[in-house]
């Protein structure tokens, strides 16, 4: 898939993608508020990340599967429990397919961490989960580091970790600057770049970019930011799947040399009749 150039892309959406894309995605959007998932998302634990992997799982194009597991490296290293996890299907497979599913580092491209309410207890801890994450060596190598304004991709690959958050503890007034303000410091606090999570969405608050220092607010009823929300992840996979090599399964299989003995066949002469 080829990408257009930063600087070359359009400041506004094309007429027929706005219209057609977001009357759909805002459909979505007001089934997803008002769905008994949502509104019970608070209390219900675990259930609670079961609609974003059914919103990723709709909207993302066929050949992309979601699931929530966790990613294994070449040498045993483990990261963290993801709630999804974004990867081609089509060419690549889980280690372990139950409830829980390990994937090859190799394999994961995009995760997201689900939290009932972000506050800066939750934001420690997914900082702390995106360093382990960082930790991983896909292809026995580090992870490429951030890149911005279109700049060439190295030969490392790249993870796209973020959080959505039903609800923040934070007031609503001001809660973009809060948040991000917040972010930074515990990130300063952990002694962790606060770049390793890509992005911060609350459901109704926004959407932080914390690579690029920016943010939105989410507009009343619009659904503009959840939208943009999906569209870097989208924008992350179609350049990330085409550049990615393909997973080493017979790496983490080993020399499979073990146990193996040598057999020999009777002589000629020894052979039964």
């Amino acid at each position: 898939m080829n990408n257009l150039k930063f600087k070359n892309r359009r400041k506004i959406p094309v007429e027929v993608f706005e219209s057609g894309f977001k009357a759909a995605l805002h459909e979505f959007i007001a089934e997803f508020l008002k769905s008994a998932d949502f509104q019970h998302a608070l209390s219900k634990g675990e259930g609670r990340e079961i609609p974003i992997q059914r919103f990723f799982r709709d909207h993302l194009p066929e050949a992309f599967g979601v699931a929530k597991g966790e990613a294994v490296d070449i040498r045993g290293r483990r990261g963290p429990q993801l709630d999804v996890m974004i990867f081609n299907k089509t060419r690549n497979f889980a280690f372990y397919n139950g409830a829980l599913k390990i994937l090859p580092a190799e394999a994961l491209l995009a995760s997201v961490e689900v939290k009932s309410l972000l506050s800066k207890s939750e934001l420690e801890s997914s900082l702390k989960a995106a360093k382990r994450l960082n930790e991983l060596r896909p292809f026995g190598r580090h992870l490429s580091v951030r890149r911005r304004d279109g700049k060439p991709a190295d030969n490392k690959a790249r993870f796209f970790h973020c959080i959505f958050a039903y609800d923040s503890d934070l007031k609503a007034e001001g809660w973009l600057e809060q948040e991000y303000l917040r972010l930074s410091g515990v990130a300063r606090d952990l002694k962790a770049e606060q770049g390793l999570i890509d992005r911060i969405y609350v459901l109704n608050r926004g959407l932080i970019n914390s690579t690029g220092h920016t943010g939105v607010t989410e507009q009343p009823h619009e659904g503009t930011a959840l939208m943009q929300f999906y569209m870097h992840i989208l924008n992350f996979l179609a350049r990330e799947n085409d550049r990615r090599e393909s997973v080493p399964y017979l790496e983490y299989a080993g020399r499979m040399t073990g146990g193996w003995r040598s057999l020999k066949s009777p002589s000629a002469g020894g052979a039964d009749h």
